[in-house]
Parts: structure tokens; sequence; C-alpha cells
């Protein structure tokens, strides 16, 4: 057998969209189907109709209006639930539920095809062969179904060597997958003979490799590869330096592979050098594996954006914040930034870290740290996906977002709403004191690089959350000073990506003779006159 190093398949196999979007455009429309578990996958776009099977139903769905075009059942749902996703052939949509059957369902009527019994529950989604549908299923073992009318290959399914503990993709009439040793196999699925087997020396189980045009894509700790489906045998590989997450995105010239910390680093498909000779840091955790849509690079990362880069430049051409259909109460969780010096000799207060389970910093100034009822942020549930002038990402409530300038139209600038201190206040005016606001704009996200905050005209230093936190820290170092006694008026400006601007005032009285906050001296780091902790802030993490 071949050797090559450091290999791991990636999680899931990356959307390939050949779609003419290129940059911003507003949210044209959300659909919402009905689900009680998180999807999997992708919608899968054909002739301008989207399928998807969410929850107890498969959909088609019009992608210039976010109709419903048929569903299955048409009626009462099934007593299971779809959480594969599905994927597309001929005439037919291909699903699993997690009643242990496969649906075939006609892409154009919504109509049951035909439907197959399994042996037991799929591990992936099926691998569609030239005439053939191959499920893999727990046990190590592949369950295979005729095309055309279901009927089953074989009398019991199939024991694959050394075991198929997950994903598997097609090529012509057969599947490649990794089996528990970590050999990257490929079997003919009409004679059973091997094609070829690669020894991996470090890999995944429960994922399958992308096939693009005779080729497969693979993240392998910090390397990625390219072989040939044919014969098995390395094309190139490039070592990123960076430990890689989820599978590679491939187009007709790049390959584009994402690190755990959110490092991009794009690939010339042809020879595995480096586009620009440079990665591009995100600094956010992915979510999915990116998708090449038009001319863009989409990178969902775990803190809910979708983000759209020009993958030749490496620059954020749009972001925007998917918000949870379903909701959930904030709380302090999460990202905060550090408070300011005070006037003693302690330092600020740390930030807040984010991630799985993360705890904010501490509440800065006197900010009341109550919980908030606005909107709660959800994450990608797979690869996003392209046609036309779209760009369709469904999240993990179930629900999927349509960006499409043709269809989409944003007139609206963003709202901001001041949470601390209110408007017209009288507040102490030195350290520690964070201004805090929440920044929301719906129809096409905000743009980070417009947002700002003067007092009385003086420009001030401005940390601006992927959530939509906006804070001022008001230090004894750096440029955001304390504040004299009287009238002080803020102005918040911020634009949206389609260049609405909103631009607000604020007022509030300083009177830095009243007593200072409550908890000056204890909160953060150091003694008396230490700064305070962060503000409050929320886990983007998982």
């Amino acid at each position: 057998m071949m050797r090559l190093t450091s290999l791991m398949i990636a999680l899931l196999a990356a959307a390939t969209a050949w779609a003419d979007f290129d940059g911003p455009a507003p949210l044209a429309w959300r659909w919402a189907g009905s689900t009680s578990v998180v999807p999997g996958g992708a919608p899968v776009v054909e002739d301008d109709v989207l399928y998807v099977a969410v929850g107890p139903r498969i959909y088609g769905i019009d992608r210039a209006t976010g109709n419903q075009v048929w569903r299955y059942p048409a009626g009462v749902p099934i007593e299971a639930n779809f959480r594969l996703g599905c994927v597309v052939s001929g005439d037919n949509i291909y699903a699993v539920a997690d009643n242990r059957i496969l649906y075939a369902v006609n892409k154009v009527t919504g109509q049951l095809a035909w439907q197959g019994n399994l042996m037991d529950q799929a591990t992936g989604n099926p691998a569609l062969l030239d005439n053939k549908v191959i499920v893999p299923v727990v046990g190590n073992k592949v369950q295979g179904f005729n095309k055309a009318d279901g009927a089953n290959l074989w009398a019991d399914p199939m024991t694959m060597a050394g075991g198929i503990p997950g994903q598997i993709v097609g090529h012509r009439n057969s599947i490649i997958y990794i089996n528990d040793a970590g050999d990257l196999k490929s079997v003919d699925m009409t004679s059973m003979r091997e094609d070829f087997s690669v020894r991996l020396q470090s890999f995944s189980r429960s994922v399958a490799p992308v096939l693009v045009d005779d080729n497969i894509f693979i993240n392998s700790g910090t390397y990625v590869i390219a072989i040939r489906a044919a014969s098995g045998r390395p094309a190139w590989q490039f070592n990123t330096n960076t430990r890689l997450a989820f599978a590679p995105a491939v187009n007709d010239e790049y390959v584009a592979s994402v690190g755990l910390n959110g490092e991009v680093f794009v690939i010339n498909r042809r020879n595995g050098t480096q586009v620009s000779g440079k990665s591009f840091v995100l600094n956010k955790q992915p979510a999915t594996s990116p998708a090449f849509v038009g001319t863009t690079l989409v990178v969902n990362t775990a803190d809910g954006n979708i983000n759209v880069v020009d993958p030749v430049i490496k620059e954020v051409l749009f972001s925007y914040r998917a918000v949870s259909l379903v909701g959930r109460t904030r709380t302090e969780e999460g990202t905060g930034p550090g408070g300011g010096a005070g006037p003693g000799r302690g330092s600020g207060g740390g930030s807040g870290q984010a991630g799985e389970g993360g705890s904010g910093g501490r509440t800065g100034g006197a900010q009341d740290p109550a919980e908030d009822t606005g909107p709660d942020w959800i994450a990608a549930a797979g690869p996003a996906v392209g046609a036309g002038d779209s760009l369709i990402v469904q999240v993990r409530d179930g629900s999927i977002l349509s960006f499409d300038k043709n269809y989409g139209v944003d007139l609206t600038a963003p709202s901001v709403k001041m949470d601390w201190p209110g408007s017209g206040e009288l507040i102490w005016g030195r350290p520690p004191l964070n201004f805090k606001w929440t920044l929301e704009d719906f129809g096409s996200g905000i743009n980070p690089d417009t947002v700002g905050v003067t007092i009385n005209g003086k420009q001030m230093e401005v940390i601006f959350q992927p959530n939509g936190e906006l804070f001022v820290v008001i230090s004894t170092t750096g440029n955001n000073r304390p504040l004299q006694n009287g009238r002080q008026e803020i102005v918040v400006t911020a634009k949206d990506w389609l260049g609405n601007e909103a631009k607000k005032t604020f007022v509030v009285v300083v009177d830095n003779n009243i007593a200072p906050p409550s908890g000056s001296s204890t909160t953060g780091a150091g003694g008396p006159g230490s700064g305070a902790g962060g503000g409050p802030g929320r886990g983007s993490g998982g």
C-alpha cells in the first residue's frame, strides 16, 4: 500500500457552487421548516429549486421567492427525522431518516418514487453511483439499492474490509471511504474489488473526502492534499502549518481550507501553491466547511456569522450574523472587553473569553448585568451554496437564508440602542466607566469599519463585537480619557454593507463630585482604584 504523511479526511464535503454571487447583498428571504433536531448538510440547488430535508419532511423551495414548491409527505409527516440532509441525482432526491428508511422522492412532483428499508441506522449520506445508491450503515457495512426502483442489490448488507464507520462518497461505480485502520479505500460496488488503498497516519472516521472532477481533496492535520481518484496517487500537498478544520472548498481554480483559529488558506488547484503567498485570519472558530459561491469564499463561523471573503485579495466583502428564530435570553457569558485602568495603580480588568462555555469579564462600570432579551444568534448547519446571484445558507434551527441583490431590497439603516448608561442620565465620568450600545441590522449586516463614536466632537476608540455590542471604555491612559463635568453629547455612527447609514445622538451629564460606582475598588485586577472588568458578552463557541 502507498503511504502518505499526516492525513485526516475532512468532516463534511464542501459545497461547490457555480454561481454569479460577487459580494454584499441583502437578505431576500428566510424560509423555516419545522424541526426538533439540528439538520445536517446543506441545501441542494437545481434548476432554481432548493431541495432540503429538515425535521420530518423533504421540501422543494423556489429560489427566487423562498416559497414552498412541494413537500413530502404532503399530509402527515413521517414519525422520524432527517438528520443528514439530502442528495440529488437524476429525477430523484435521496434522504435517509432515523426510522431506518431511505426515501427516493421525485424532485419535480414531490411524490415518493420508492423507499428502501435499512438493516440498521445510516452512518452517513448515500453515495450515488452510475445506477446504484449505496448507504453506509452501523456495523461497518454498506447496503445497496437499484437507483431506478429501489430493489436491494444484495441479499444482505456487504461488510467492508477494515470497517466502514462513517461517511462515503461515490466515484463512477465505486465508493471511497476511510476504514478503521486509517486506509483510504476505493472499492468497486459490482465486483467488490479494491481499486486502491492508501494508508493514512492521521484521519477521522466519521467524514467523507471531497471529490471534484476525478480528484479527491482532503484536509489532513496541517496539510491540504489532492489525490487522483482513479489511482489513489497524490497530485500535490501543501503544508499550512496550522491545524485545519472540516473539509476544503474546491472550485475551478482554487482549493480553500480554514484552520481551527479561522485562518483561511487559498491554494492553486492545479499546482498546490498558495495564492498571493499569504493566509487571511478571521480570528473566529469555523462552524462548517468553507464553500466557494460565485467569485467569493464563504466561511461560516461559530459566532453565527456568515463571512464572505474575496479569495484572491483576502478581504472580507461582507459579514452577516444570523439571528435564531427560536430565540434565547442572553446572559453575561461570552465575549466582553476589559475595563479601563483606574485612577490608582491597578490595571484594567481582563477581556471575556469566547468559546465553548466561556465566561465574559465582570460587568464594567455601573452597568446593570440584568438579562438581555434581545435576539440570540445561531451558527450555520452546513456549508453555503450558491445559485445565480443567490448565496444560500441553512442554519441550525432548520431555517434557510437567501441573500440576493436582485430579489432582496435593503433601504433601512442599522438600529442603535444605548444599553448603559441611559441617555440623559447623571453619571460619574472617570474609570471604571464603560459605555455600551447594541447595533443590529437584519437586512445586510453591519460593516464594522464604519462604526464610530464621538463624545463632544472627539473621536473615541471603540470595541465592536461580532454580536453587535459596541463599547467605549474610559481610561486614564490612551485616547478615551476621563470626562469633565457637564453635558456630554455622544454620536454613534454605523453603516450596513449596502451603505445605509445610522447616526444617533445621546446625551449624558457628568458630575465627578458624586460618589463613584459601587464595586470600583473590588472588580478587575489590582488593589483599590483598579479598573473594572469587561462588559457582559455572550458565548460564541459550540
